[in-house]
């Protein structure tokens, strides 16, 4: 990796690092139990249920940018073929 990479992954590292141990920490206490004590069953449908929330927070942001990019005076953020 060259120092631009090098610079990027450290900067990833040090925004990551906090939010994950908050978030950790918070789907401990909200769901007062060990992750570590769950099922593998258990663990996938957890896991498949937070996909399709990521999934929907996805669509919801690009249609945001799609909307903000179709007003008048705006510099496009994406292509109109990314548009749909």
């Amino acid at each position: 990796m060259n120092r631009n990479q090098e610079h990027h992954l450290k900067s990833i590292e040090e925004t990551l690092v906090p939010l994950l141990r908050a978030k950790y920490i918070r789907g401990a206490t909200e769901h007062d139990g060990d992750l570590l004590d769950m099922s593998a069953g258990q663990l996938i449908d957890e896991a498949i249920s937070e996909a399709i929330d990521q999934m929907v927070y996805l669509i919801t942001l690009k249609e945001k940018i799609v909307a903000a990019s179709l007003k008048p005076g705006k510099d496009s953020p994406i292509t109109p073929d990314e548009r749909r």
